[in-house]
């Protein structure tokens, strides 16, 4: 499976990313469902609703999916996400996922 590749924001457009977090597949318990997120580019000029997850900065890293490819993140935020899990999809702002950590120009935005 591939890795997940950022595609950059616009800055002209105000534009941040913003994490879809899709329901557990049902025939799986919560703890046995993998992690499944997709991510979408939001303009802050067009009042888009979605919740600021809060965790810590730690933990072991971890893999999950994102947009059908794997993101290394912490066991803490995998933890997190499966939490705020819900029946339907989420849109969630995660730092360490909607922030390309690998850009230090975009984690200073």
């Amino acid at each position: 499976m591939s890795k997940f590749r950022y595609s950059s924001l616009e800055p002209s457009k105000n534009e941040i990313r913003l994490l879809l977090l899709h329901p557990r597949d049902s025939a799986l318990s919560a703890l046995d469902s993998p992690i499944r997120c997709s991510i979408f580019h939001a303009s802050l000029d067009d009042n888009h609703w979605y919740e600021a997850m809060p965790y810590r900065w730690e933990g072991e890293p971890t893999e999950i999916m994102v947009d059908d490819c794997l993101l290394n993140v912490s066991s803490n935020l995998v933890d997190a996400l499966r939490h705020m899990r819900l029946d339907k999809t989420r849109v969630l702002w995660a730092d360490a996922i909607c922030i390309n950590q690998k850009d230090s120009v975009e984690r200073m935005f």
